[in-house]
């Protein structure tokens, strides 16, 4: 965790003086976002945050390439920000899966090659592969933690490295580097 983002975590946390139930989700968020190493910009998407809602922690709007999240009241920024790497994970398979690339993840973590890539629209998604997906970027992106899909268990930082071509825009130059620097001692 980079300096800044600890102290972005201290301030939502202890803060200089107390942060309005309006704000909350806005500051939070903020603070999440400072922990994900990952040049999510060049996506396109844009990232909102709301106060919490009932059924939903997070949901990616692809054909608005809008992710919301839904920040609740108990919520730590730790929490927030494995929601916000979640949903990014959608927003980059929205953006680079393929049907090769699809059929190659499935294939890496041994999913059934004929199961729906999504379930239903705005749902639960940890027992789909878009899911596990979402899961293994926010795992990857986070260096760990956390982890949700009831497909497969977590991977391993073996898998990561061969998993990881998938979780950046094809042919990308930095992901061997990228991945070293997040799961090598």
């Amino acid at each position: 965790m980079t300096v800044a983002a600890l102290a972005a975590c201290l301030v939502v946390v202890s803060g200089p003086t107390a942060v309005s139930a309006q704000d909350r989700p806005t500051q939070v968020g903020a603070a999440a976002m400072a922990l994900i190493d990952y040049p999510f910009d060049e996506l396109g998407w844009t990232v909102t945050f709301h106060a919490g809602r009932a059924g939903y922690l997070g949901l990616a709007i692809g054909a608005e390439r809008r992710i919301e999240i839904y920040v609740r009241d108990h919520h730590t920024v730790f929490d927030v920000a494995h929601t916000v790497a979640h949903e990014m994970g959608h927003a980059v398979d929205l953006s680079f899966g393929t049907e090769y690339r699809r059929s190659e993840y499935r294939r890496m973590r041994g999913l059934a090659a004929g199961a729906d890539w999504f379930g239903c629209d705005a749902c639960s998604d940890y027992a789909t592969p878009a899911g596990d997906f979402a899961e293994v970027f926010e795992y990857w992106v986070l260096g760990g933690g956390d982890f949700r899909s009831r497909l497969a268990g977590a991977p391993g930082a073996a898998d990561l490295e061969i998993i990881s071509t998938l979780l950046v825009p094809p042919f990308e130059p930095s992901v061997r580097l990228f991945w070293q620097q997040r799961w090598q001692p």
